[in-house]
């Protein structure tokens, strides 16, 4: 008797548990959206849409050693035009509103653009 009894208590939790768990994956919590996450660098780089306005603010081109400008990869495409503001990188600090480098792509003509943000 004891041990139906146990059992019961047992199987009991275990049902109300399992529960509270399916209704915790059922209704998950919202999360804040990824443009409140982003606002920050999305402010900070907009004017740099335009690459005078960048260079003019200090940012200039990255070079690897061997003075590659876009590091491609076949197979798995590129990373970019890397620009970079010299005082930002060597200070440790990571701030949003300030960024350390932009990175620009070739457009179908081979213009540099910034690629524009997307949320969807």
């Amino acid at each position: 008797m004891r041990l139906l009894r146990t059992l019961a208590i047992a199987s009991t939790t275990a049902v109300l548990l399992m529960g509270q768990a399916i209704a915790a994956f059922a209704h998950p919590q919202h999360e804040p959206p990824a443009v409140s996450i982003t606002g920050p660098a999305r402010s900070a780089t907009a004017k740099y849409h335009s690459l005078t306005v960048a260079k003019k603010a200090g940012y200039s081109i990255l070079a690897d050693t061997a003075g590659i400008t876009c590091i491609a990869e076949p197979g798995m495409g590129a990373m970019g035009v890397h620009y970079v503001k010299g005082d930002l990188v060597k200070d440790p600090a990571i701030d949003s509103a300030h960024p350390e480098a932009l990175v620009y792509a070739p457009d179908r003509h081979g213009k540099l653009q910034l690629p524009r943000w997307s949320m969807s």
